[in-house]
């Protein structure tokens, strides 16, 4: 789900995500939606990690935030409003 005012670059992909207002995503950016081993997504939700019960999820994107091109975000992560990342920046599920 992509909400309003928010663009996504040319050959990107964007799987299983939910995408907030204003946000910006370049050019060749990924959503990984599955892990290689198909195990169940787990959510970080501050100190807590949360079991999804699915073996595809992608991630939830905060309002206003800006991803720089070619960057790859790993399933279940949690990009909070406002965040930047510059290109090339690997956004990953923090354990």
């Amino acid at each position: 789900m992509v909400f309003d005012k928010s663009g996504i670059g040319r050959l990107s992909f964007i799987g299983d995500s939910v995408i907030g207002e204003n946000v910006d995503i370049g050019a060749g950016c990924m959503t990984v939606n599955r892990n290689t081993n198909w195990e169940k997504i787990q959510v970080k939700n501050g100190k807590t990690n949360l079991s999804t019960n699915m073996k595809k999820l992608g991630a939830f994107v905060g309002d206003g935030v800006v991803i720089g091109a070619g960057n790859t975000i790993q399933p279940g992560t949690v990009v909070f409003p406002g965040e930047i990342f510059p290109a090339c920046y690997s956004v990953v599920h923090k354990k």
